[in-house]
């Protein structure tokens, strides 16, 4: 789902993960208040299992890192400012 300029939605998921399951992921983009020109934006996953289709834990870590390493750091990068944590 899009909401011009507010809001993505969608299913996600690694391979790794049982067939079929998936996470909700929704990145909203919201002014920041006193700022002019400046976007904040919220990203927020939901629904990740617990474990891989392998038995194996720390899917919730997996998707840490992912975000952060091809995400937030590359959009700090290209952008040249610097992430709110």
């Amino acid at each position: 789902k899009l909401v011009k300029d507010s809001r993505i939605e969608q299913k996600w998921r690694f391979s790794s993960w049982v067939d079929d399951i998936y996470s909700k992921v929704i990145i909203e983009f919201r002014p920041l208040v006193g700022e002019d020109d400046c976007t904040e934006i919220c990203l927020v996953q939901s629904d990740i299992p617990s474990l891989d289709k392998f038995g194996n834990p720390g899917c919730s870590q997996q998707c840490l890192a992912g975000w952060q390493g091809n995400f937030w750091d590359r959009f700090e990068k290209i952008m040249g400012f610097p992430k709110f944590k």
